[in-house]
């Protein structure tokens, strides 16, 4: 064996009773390797470009003061008939089961009686069905006698709801179509505007 080899096998091995190789293998174990870091630096610039508005976005926003207050207009609109409609079929509901309430002379109730049977189970280690108690449970209607009175006032009421909430919708209905063809007017005067300013820009 050469001196120069002896030299080598003496530094590994100080190398190892000195911890540096153990250092050496946890950096190479923890440190990032090149491909994740040019991942990384990839993904942060897609994420700038993409949260960098193009000229089109900033023509496109500067042009907007007509359209966007159109547009919440109509969002606002859609809301409160989408709130009206839910208010109207709740109502209708009130005044059907009233008018049943009316004609037969009672109303029912309805609860849930839950009950316990022997029935079959299935035992997977055997491959058997063996006797068992099942939980179950059964609707059980009870007829209640109602006051005839109240189920008048309750079901002019529900009607009244009806009938004011069908005009408040179709008032909503009638500013809808109103505000529909200025919105497009005012998308088409935008979309002018954007090309004179991208124009503007490119010059």
């Amino acid at each position: 064996r050469s001196a120069r080899q002896y030299k080598s096998r003496v530094i590994k091995d100080s190398e190892y009773k000195s911890g540096v190789i153990r250092s050496s293998y946890i950096h190479a174990r923890y440190s990032m390797p090149p491909f994740s870091v040019r991942a990384v630096v990839l993904s942060m610039m897609l994420v700038l470009m993409a949260c960098t508005p193009t000229p089109e976005k900033i023509c496109r926003q500067n042009n907007s003061q007509e359209v966007n207050p159109l547009i919440s207009r109509l969002l606002n609109i859609r809301l409160s008939v989408k709130r009206i409609k839910l208010e109207i079929a709740g109502a209708s509901e009130v005044v059907s089961a009233a008018n049943l309430n009316l004609a037969r002379g009672y109303t029912i109730h309805s609860q849930d009686q839950f009950y316990q049977y022997t029935g079959l189970c299935y035992d997977k280690l055997t491959a058997k069905n063996y006797s068992c108690p099942i939980q179950a449970s059964r609707k059980i209607e009870t007829p209640v006698p109602i006051n005839h009175d109240e189920e008048r006032k309750r079901r002019r009421t529900a009607h009244l709801i009806v009938k004011q909430q069908t005009y408040q919708l179709k008032l909503l209905q009638a500013k809808s179509s109103e505000i529909k063809p200025k919105l497009s007017k005012a998308r088409e005067r935008r979309e002018i505007a954007v090309k004179q300013c991208l124009m503007e820009n490119s010059e």
